[in-house]
């Protein structure tokens, strides 16, 4: 148990959410393109979307219902942080991210 405790710890800024997190896409919107990264704040998951059916980008984002990034309890027992879910139009793709909020 001290062990569990230790590595959510030393884990804890320095990982990103799994791919779980990410929002599921409705048809039509495709992922392009997902990885990780990290900076000052912390890690992040980011995926590329794109649509199959001509969206704007704006139409994009209003489509997957992320116009406000949302958070929500990461749902691990031991794991007190939420995963926040957001988009952002970067001027030529749509970004859908999740990262960990406290």
């Amino acid at each position: 148990m001290v062990g569990l405790l230790y590595a959510l710890m030393l884990s804890e800024g320095s990982d990103a959410p799994s791919s779980k997190a990410l929002p599921p896409l409705p048809p039509g919107i495709t992922m392009v393109d997902e990885g990780t990264s990290c900076g000052s704040g912390g890690c992040w998951r980011a995926a590329t979307v794109t649509s199959e059916n001509g969206l704007s980008r704006p139409e994009i984002i209003r489509e997957l219902g992320l116009q406000q990034e949302s958070c929500r309890s990461s749902g691990w027992l031991l794991d007190w942080r939420d995963v926040c879910i957001g988009a952002r139009d970067n001027g030529e793709n749509v970004i859908i991210y999740a990262v960990w909020g406290y």
